[in-house]
C-alpha cells in the first residue's frame, strides 16, 4: 500500500465492487454494504423463472476484494469525514465513494409500494416468483400478469413469466404496460422490431400510451387516449424506473470528474449519481464499470483528473430462453440464440473473473 489515505466505498454493485478492487492495492479501502454478496443484476430475471439459483448470480465479496475491509451496514449519513451507517458505526474517511445503487421509484402512484412487485435483488426475484406460483395454484381460469414498464427490465421480467407459467403448464395473460407510444426509443427501428418479434414468439401482449394511475391487489386501473380503465391483474410487477438511493449530507449531483457538487473528497459513481441534464447516461452495468475506471483514476490522481463521457459500446435484452436481441454502437442488429448465447456466456465470463 503505498499511501495511508482511506477511502471509503458505501455499495457493493458494479461501480463500487470495480472501485474497491481497483484500489485496494493502492490505499486503505473500506467496502461498506449492507450484504456479504455481490449480485449479478442482469441476471436475476432467471432466478424468478429457477433457470438458475441464487448462487448462480452472486459471489462473496470477500472474494472479489479480500484485500478491502469489510463492513456490512448501510451508509446512512456523512458527518464531517465520516460515514455513519444505519448500525451507529462511525467511518474516518479521506475520500468517500458513494455507490449505493438505486431503487425502484413509484412516482407517487397509489397502490404501487403495496401492490407492485419489483425485481432489483435476489430476494425481490425469489418472492416474485413464489407469488407467482401461488397465484397460479389459486386462480380459476386465466392467471392475468402486469409487468408496468417496458423498459429492459421490464421485457426480461415479462418473458421469464411467461417462461416459469408455461413451464407448470399455466393458463395465462402476460402484459407489459408501457406509458410511451414506442418501445426503446434509443435504439434503432430494426431493434425494436426484434424485440417485438420476440415477445410474440411469447405471446406477450404490449400496452402503448398507457398511464398507471392506481394499483390494487387485483387491478391496474390505467389511462389512455381513449380513456379510463381498469386491467385485471392477479400478479402486477412495477419494472417503471429507479431513482438514486441517497446518503444524508451528500451531494449525489456530480461533474464529469464524478465529484460531488457539495465537496471535493466525496465522488459518486452508478446509479446513485446524478448527472447534469445534458448528460444522458443509461442505468447500465457497462456504464457503472466505466464510472468505476474514473473514479479510481480521480482518486489516485486528483491533480490530473480525467472526465467521464457516457459511452454504450452495445445492447442485449433476452426474451425468454433461446432468444435476444443485441445492438451494437453503430453497428448490425443481431436476433435470435446467437446473442442470447452471448449474453450468457459474457455472463459467465464475468463471474467467473471477478
Amino acid at each position: 500500500m503505498s499511501t495511508d489515505e482511506r477511502v471509503v466505498v458505501a455499495g457493493a454493485g458494479f461501480a463500487g465492487v470495480n472501485i474497491a478492487k481497483s484500489l485496494a492495492d493502492e490505499r486503505e479501502v473500506v467496502l461498506v454494504a449492507p450484504t456479504d454478496q455481490f449480485v449479478y443484476l442482469p441476471m436475476i430475471h432467471e432466478v424468478l423463472s429457477e433457470t438458475s439459483r441464487p448462487g448462480d448470480v452472486s459471489i462473496p465479496l470477500a472474494d472479489l476484494a479480500p484485500q478491502a475491509e469489510h463492513v456490512h451496514a448501510r451508509g446512512e449519513r456523512v458527518e464531517g469525514d465520516r460515514l455513519i451507517t444505519g448500525d451507529g458505526e462511525e467511518l474516518a474517511f479521506d475520500k468517500l465513494v458513494v455507490a449505493i445503487g438505486a431503487q425502484p421509484a413509484d412516482f407517487g402512484i397509489e397502490g404501487v409500494a403495496e401492490h407492485g412487485l419489483s425485481m432489483y435483488s435476489v430476494g425481490d426475484a425469489m418472492r416474485a416468483n413464489g407469488t407467482l406460483k401461488q397465484a397460479a395454484a389459486e386462480v380459476e381460469g386465466t392467471l392475468d400478469v402486469n409487468v408496468v414498464g417496458a423498459s429492459f427490465t421490464g421485457v426480461e421480467v415479462a418473458a421469464e413469466i411467461a417462461d416459469l407459467l408455461d413451464d407448470h403448464d399455466v393458463d395465462r395473460r402476460v402484459q407489459l404496460i408501457e406509458a410511451r407510444e414506442g418501445i426503446f426509443p434509443q435504439q434503432s427501428e430494426k431493434f425494436r422490431r426484434g424485440v417485438c418479434e420476440g415477445l410474440e414468439r411469447l405471446d406477450l401482449d404490449l400496452e402503448l400510451g398507457t398511464m398507471v394511475d392506481a394499483v390494487t391487489e387485483d387491478t391496474v386501473h390505467v389511462t389512455t387516449p381513449e380513456g379510463e380503465r381498469a386491467i385485471p391483474s392477479d400478479v402486477t410487477f412495477w419494472c417503471a424506473g429507479v431513482e438514486p438511493r441517497s446518503i444524508e449530507n451528500v451531494d449525489q449531483n456530480v461533474d464529469r470528474r464524478l465529484v460531488s457538487n457539495g465537496r471535493e473528497d466525496v465522488l459518486v459513481a452508478g446509479d446513485a449519481a446524478s448527472f447534469p441534464e445534458d448528460v444522458q447516461v443509461p442505468k447500465l452495468a457497462q456504464t457503472a464499470e466505466d464510472q468505476a475506471d474514473v473514479v479510481v483514476q480521480n482518486v489516485l490522481n486528483p491533480d490530473d483528473p480525467v472526465r467521464y463521457d457516457p459511452q454504450v459500446r452495445g445492447l442485449v435484452v433476452a426474451i425468454g430462453q433461446g432468444y435476444a436481441v443485441a445492438e451494437l454502437e453503430h453497428g448490425p442488429v443481431f436476433t435470435g440464440r446467437i446473442p442470447w448465447h452471448v449474453k450468457r456466456n459474457l455472463y459467465k465470463a464475468k463471474m467467473t473473473l471477478a
